[in-house]
């Protein structure tokens, strides 16, 4: 009893000295942020070494077995202060949802590999001094502990894998790391970020190219088409700009047609060739990207790739490709196949015919190439 009660006494001394005193720590402070999208990740920790020592069931403690006033705990995921996690969006944690925040970090880790991930409302604690699981603990997710390609003589955190959606998020230390997956909705936060910004002086003063771009953003994502047609209908409003040009019209009409609003969106189409001429790199994206666009649109890429051969010298094989490719999309094979036959003769100088080949026996076979 007097030796648990000793050890009490200096753990918290050793806390309460740490927050009051300013000095060089064993294991120095690090944090790291990464962007997923527009949401930016904030990891805070402190840094132990292994300096020869066992880390794994020495160090760190298997299951809950690290000291607590409480009986039991977790391990802080580092040294010193709690490890703490942040970000302003909702994401997503190991394929558990979790609301934006700031959340202390710790884990249970077991001799078989399995993690639990613990986020908790103590961001601010020492450690896990005083942790109480039906109190602290907000998340728990599973994950589990693998071989590390590299030794890390300093416990790291690090993010890879990083897309405009998601990251793998690793505790790297010894000769393991522990992988933490975050999903991001990009789109959706994208678009509630779009969506507060459109009345402020950044938009208005910008207009149209915010508009547009904001536009254009949706588009490719093919998100909210409403609203992008809403934007774009001012872009091209003869009050507000004017701004009737061949992208901007068939923007229009790409939103158009994501609605199921076709007739709409072929009379814009047809307004956009007669008013704004576009040129070949023009026609040749727009063709490439009516095939794309929801389940695509091979008829109106057709008519982009034609546009693209007849009034654009020196564009056949790119017209030509495309049209094979559009005609695959409607199911025409045999003519997909004509087009990449007579494509073959204005191989551009230099360029191998491999690819154009195994397209043909593709087609041959009966698979498309869209």
């Amino acid at each position: 009893m007097l030796r648990r009660l000793l050890i009490l006494v200096i753990t918290a001394n050793t806390a309460l000295l740490a927050h009051a005193q300013t000095i060089p720590q064993a294991s120095p402070l690090a944090s790291v942020m990464q962007r997923i999208g527009i949401t930016d990740v904030y990891i805070e920790y402190s840094r132990p070494s292994v300096k020869g020592r066992k880390v794994w069931g020495g160090l760190v403690p298997y299951g809950y077995g690290s000291f607590s006033v409480n009986g039991k705990a977790p391990w802080r995921g580092g040294a010193n202060k709690m490890t703490h996690l942040d970000f302003p969006h909702d994401i997503t944690v190991g394929g558990t949802q979790v609301k934006a925040g700031k959340y202390g970090v710790s884990f249970a880790i077991f001799e078989d590999g399995k993690v639990d991930l613990l986020l908790l409302n103590t961001p601010d604690y020492w450690g896990t001094f005083y942790f109480k699981e039906e109190t602290d603990v907000v998340y728990k997710i599973s994950t589990r502990m693998e071989e590390a390609p590299v030794f890390h003589e300093m416990l790291t955190f690090h993010f890879e894998e990083v897309t405009t959606e998601a990251a793998t998020l690793y505790l790297s230390w010894e000769k393991k790391r522990i992988p933490i997956s975050i999903a991001v909705n990009t789109n959706e936060i994208t678009f509630q970020a779009l969506q507060a910004e459109q009345l402020t002086a950044t938009a208005v003063t910008n207009f149209p190219a915010w508009h547009i771009a904001a536009s254009t953003y949706l588009l490719m994502s093919e998100t909210h088409p409403e609203q992008g047609e809403q934007w774009m209908n001012q872009v091209i409003n003869p009050q507000m700009g004017n701004y009737r040009i061949f992208q901007t019209l068939t923007t229009l009409a790409n939103f158009q047609l994501l609605q199921g609003k076709q007739e709409e969106a072929l009379k814009n189409i047809a307004e956009a060739y007669e008013i704004s001429p576009p040129s070949a790199g023009i026609l040749n994206f727009y063709g490439g990207q009516m095939l794309g666009l929801g389940e695509g649109y091979p008829e109106i890429a057709i008519q982009a790739y034609q546009e693209l051969l007849d009034k654009h010298q020196g564009n056949e094989f790119p017209a030509y490709q495309g049209l094979a490719k559009a005609h695959s999309m409607k199911g025409d094979l045999v003519k997909a196949r004509e087009m990449l036959e007579t494509a073959k003769g204005f191989l551009p100088e230099g360029q191998d015919s491999g690819a154009l080949n195994e397209m043909i026996q593709k087609l041959k076979a009966g698979k498309t190439i869209h």
